[in-house]
């Protein structure tokens, strides 16, 4: 796990009451140099995200990280109640 892979997890483990989080790094399928980490899978399920539209629980977890990671190319949610 890369320093961003490792503080998209963090903050997102923090933030969030998880019933299952896997952030996945797949930088490796787009045009970047090797070991970049710049586009990122994100599959979070969480209670928090009962009775909110998709894009309120995309926002919700883009907050989490975003003021530390204002370069992050990419990132792909899947956000589940």
């Amino acid at each position: 796990m890369g320093p961003v892979e490792k503080i998209v997890t963090d903050k997102l483990a923090g933030e969030f009451n998880t019933v299952f989080l896997q952030v996945t790094n797949e930088s490796y399928m787009h045009s970047v140099p090797a070991g970049s980490e710049t586009h990122f899978k994100v599959v979070l399920v969480t209670e928090q995200f009962v009775g909110r539209r998709q894009v309120q629980r995309h926002r919700l977890s883009t907050q989490s990280w975003l003021k530390s990671l204002r370069a992050l190319y990419m990132l792909w949610h899947c956000t589940v109640s």
